[in-house]
Protein backbone atom coordinates (compact mmCIF):
# COMPACT_ATOMS: atom_id res chain seq x y z
CA UNK A 1 0.00 0.00 0.00
CA UNK A 2 1.33 3.69 -0.47
CA UNK A 3 0.76 6.44 1.75
CA UNK A 4 -1.16 9.28 0.01
CA UNK A 5 0.84 12.03 2.63
CA UNK A 6 3.86 11.23 0.01
CA UNK A 7 4.78 12.72 -3.56
CA UNK A 8 6.32 10.13 -6.26
CA UNK A 9 9.51 11.34 -7.81
CA UNK A 10 8.48 11.57 -10.65
CA UNK A 11 6.38 14.20 -9.01
CA UNK A 12 8.34 16.01 -6.91
CA UNK A 13 10.92 16.79 -10.14
CA UNK A 14 7.62 17.97 -12.33
CA UNK A 15 7.13 20.60 -9.42
CA UNK A 16 10.39 21.99 -9.19
CA UNK A 17 11.31 22.10 -13.01
CA UNK A 18 7.82 23.99 -13.02
CA UNK A 19 9.10 26.21 -10.28
CA UNK A 20 12.44 26.97 -12.11
CA UNK A 21 10.60 27.92 -15.32
CA UNK A 22 7.70 29.95 -13.29
CA UNK A 23 10.36 31.93 -10.91
CA UNK A 24 11.72 34.57 -14.00
CA UNK A 25 8.27 35.65 -14.61
CA UNK A 26 7.09 35.86 -11.21
CA UNK A 27 10.27 38.10 -10.49
CA UNK A 28 9.24 39.79 -13.61
CA UNK A 29 5.81 40.46 -12.67
CA UNK A 30 6.66 41.60 -9.24
CA UNK A 31 9.46 44.31 -10.02
CA UNK A 32 6.80 45.53 -12.85
CA UNK A 33 4.12 46.08 -9.36
CA UNK A 34 6.73 47.61 -6.97
CA UNK A 35 6.64 51.18 -8.55
CA UNK A 36 9.30 53.36 -8.62
CA UNK A 37 10.14 53.41 -5.25
CA UNK A 38 10.92 49.93 -5.10
CA UNK A 39 12.76 50.22 -8.38
CA UNK A 40 15.11 53.23 -7.46
CA UNK A 41 14.53 56.38 -6.11
CA UNK A 42 11.79 56.86 -3.78
CA UNK A 43 9.31 59.29 -5.62
CA UNK A 44 8.67 61.34 -2.54
CA UNK A 45 10.94 63.69 -1.62
CA UNK A 46 11.70 65.19 1.99
CA UNK A 47 9.99 67.94 3.35
CA UNK A 48 11.71 70.74 4.94
CA UNK A 49 9.50 71.08 8.06
CA UNK A 50 8.97 66.81 8.51
CA UNK A 51 9.94 67.08 12.29
CA UNK A 52 13.01 64.62 11.66
CA UNK A 53 14.62 66.58 8.71
CA UNK A 54 14.00 69.65 11.16
CA UNK A 55 15.90 67.93 14.07
CA UNK A 56 19.19 67.06 12.02
CA UNK A 57 18.86 70.81 9.98
CA UNK A 58 17.85 68.88 6.66
CA UNK A 59 17.71 71.69 4.06
CA UNK A 60 17.22 70.86 0.33
CA UNK A 61 19.92 73.59 -1.05
CA UNK A 62 23.46 73.33 1.35
CA UNK A 63 23.77 77.14 0.87
CA UNK A 64 20.57 78.00 2.91
CA UNK A 65 22.26 76.24 6.42
CA UNK A 66 21.93 78.24 9.68
CA UNK A 67 25.96 77.51 9.89
CA UNK A 68 25.54 79.70 13.10
CA UNK A 69 23.43 76.44 14.18
CA UNK A 70 24.92 74.20 12.12
CA UNK A 71 28.83 74.89 12.67
CA UNK A 72 29.80 71.32 10.98
CA UNK A 73 28.28 73.08 7.63
CA UNK A 74 30.75 76.22 7.81
CA UNK A 75 34.07 76.88 6.87
CA UNK A 76 36.09 75.31 3.83
CA UNK A 77 35.45 71.45 5.22
CA UNK A 78 31.70 72.79 5.38
CA UNK A 79 31.68 73.88 1.56
CA UNK A 80 32.57 70.27 0.48
CA UNK A 81 29.65 68.71 2.20
CA UNK A 82 26.74 68.23 0.52
CA UNK A 83 24.03 65.18 -0.07
CA UNK A 84 25.52 63.78 -2.98
CA UNK A 85 29.17 63.49 -0.94
CA UNK A 86 28.04 61.93 1.85
CA UNK A 87 27.90 58.06 2.78
CA UNK A 88 24.06 58.12 3.91
CA UNK A 89 23.46 59.45 0.10
CA UNK A 90 22.16 55.81 -1.67
CA UNK A 91 22.44 56.74 -5.14
CA UNK A 92 25.66 57.61 -7.53
CA UNK A 93 26.88 61.04 -6.99
CA UNK A 94 25.99 62.45 -9.99
CA UNK A 95 21.94 61.58 -9.57
CA UNK A 96 19.93 64.46 -8.81
CA UNK A 97 17.84 62.89 -5.94
CA UNK A 98 18.26 59.51 -4.37
CA UNK A 99 17.43 57.62 -1.49
CA UNK A 100 19.04 58.67 2.10
CA UNK A 101 19.25 56.19 4.72
CA UNK A 102 18.12 59.30 7.31
CA UNK A 103 14.89 58.92 5.15
CA UNK A 104 13.48 56.05 4.42
CA UNK A 105 11.28 55.52 1.24
CA UNK A 106 11.89 59.35 0.82
CA UNK A 107 14.42 60.91 -1.48
CA UNK A 108 16.91 64.10 -0.98
CA UNK A 109 18.15 66.29 -3.60
CA UNK A 110 22.52 65.84 -4.52
CA UNK A 111 23.04 69.82 -3.07
CA UNK A 112 20.97 69.14 -0.38
CA UNK A 113 22.85 68.76 3.13
CA UNK A 114 21.88 67.66 7.07
CA UNK A 115 23.89 67.30 10.38
CA UNK A 116 24.21 63.96 9.59
CA UNK A 117 26.44 63.99 7.02
CA UNK A 118 29.53 61.80 7.08
CA UNK A 119 31.72 61.81 4.16
CA UNK A 120 31.59 59.06 1.75
CA UNK A 121 34.16 56.22 1.03
CA UNK A 122 36.30 57.10 -1.93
Amino acid sequence: MSNPDTVSRRDFIGFGIAALAASPLAASLLSACAGPAQQGVPTTKVDENDPIAKAIGFKNDAATVDTARFPKRAGEGGARQFCYSCSLYLGKPEAEFAACTMFPGKAVPRGGWCNAWAPRPS
